[in-house]
């Protein structure tokens, strides 16, 4: 068994860089202290703690058995203790893990405590385990286990990434639709209209410099008692350009959304360009709107209720319900 670790070891020590190298072959000179290239048992044994049973660890990787381990037998040693940090032994004879062995894959990942088993205990089958039998699988077929476990991991994270992308997207075009109509009704405005957008402006601009900075806008937000608008990704939103600051017309988007009191979802806190739900039972009594994003609504994120299920519609068809009941 740990000829088949000598070769991994030595294939890796000749891929290594020089550097790599280097602190083997110093760490192998450190311990061989008669320096004839070969390790005793008395050298060995000054690379444990101890009281650590290392005379069969000796036995195992002295391969040729000629008494004394040589470099590439060092190597072998090196490379399962530097990987592993430590020793893998028999969860049922306590026998060091050199070869092919058998662990359980529901403990594989849960802290240090996995359930691993030579070929021999596996085959005797008289460890008991919490763990069913079919869960005990050889190193090969973990390996193939978590390739798969990985892969399914990547493809949903990239998955994630995806959604939040379009999700991103989503939000840009919609504020680009504010901003739009926040343009054209100020540009359609009476002068005095005009003139309290430009006085809003001045309001957030406290020291003149013809920009609003996070600290100006949530000195406002402060002031004005809009706390929900609080949050640097709402200012982020707002920053078309992404330069930290907020000129004319990105403060003028701001002024447009409180003059048209668009909502902030209820459940989760973000503000809602587009589209959104709201409670029809709060609608009719007149008081403050209970609104969701799409999310929310979609995932039943939300905790509200009036003696039963509340109905929900979205603002499109509240709208034309309200306009219709109105007539």
């Amino acid at each position: 068994m740990a000829e088949g670790l000598k070769q991994l070891a030595r294939a890796a020590y000749d891929r290594t860089s020089e550097e790599g190298r280097s602190l083997v072959n110093q760490a192998f000179a450190k311990i061989d202290t008669s320096g004839d290239g070969r390790l005793s048992p008395l050298e060995f044994s000054r690379m444990f703690d101890p009281g650590l049973e290392h005379q069969s660890m000796f036995r195992l990787f002295d391969v040729n058995g000629d008494g004394s381990l040589d470099f590439d037998e060092f190597l072998a040693i090196y490379y399962y203790f530097v990987k592993l940090g430590t020793f893998l032994v028999c969860s049922g004879c306590g026998c060091h893990l050199l070869g092919p062995f058998f662990s359980c894959s529901l403990c594989l990942g849960k802290g240090n405590d996995t359930f691993d088993l030579c070929c021999a205990c596996h085959r005797g089958g008289r460890v008991a385990h919490q763990h069913s039998i079919e869960d005990l699988m050889d190193h090969y077929s973990l390996i193939k286990l978590l390739r798969s476990r990985s892969t399914a991991d990547a493809q949903r994270s990239q998955q994630t990434r995806d959604a939040d992308s379009q999700k991103c997207e989503g939000i840009k075009r919609q504020m680009e639709e504010l901003r739009e109509i926040a343009r054209d009704q100020h540009q359609a405005g009476s002068t005095g209209d005009q003139a309290l957008a430009h006085q809003f402006f001045q309001s957030l601009d406290t020291n003149g410099d013809r920009k609003v900075d996070l600290t100006e806008f949530l000195a406002f937000t402060r002031r004005e008692g809009y706390s929900q608008f609080g949050n640097p990704n709402f200012f982020s939103h707002l920053d078309k350009n992404g330069n930290g600051t907020l000129d004319f017309w990105e403060v003028l988007t701001l002024h447009y959304i409180i003059k048209s009191r668009r909502p902030f979802c209820d459940s989760c806190s973000s503000f809602i360009p587009g589209m959104f739900f709201s409670c029809v039972e709060c609608f009719k009594k007149g008081e403050a709107t209970f609104d969701l994003c799409r999310d929310c609504y979609k995932s039943m994120k939300w905790n509200h209720s009036h003696g039963g299920s509340p109905t929900f519609l979205d603002n499109y068809t509240l709208l034309n319900a309200n306009g219709t009941r109105n007539n």
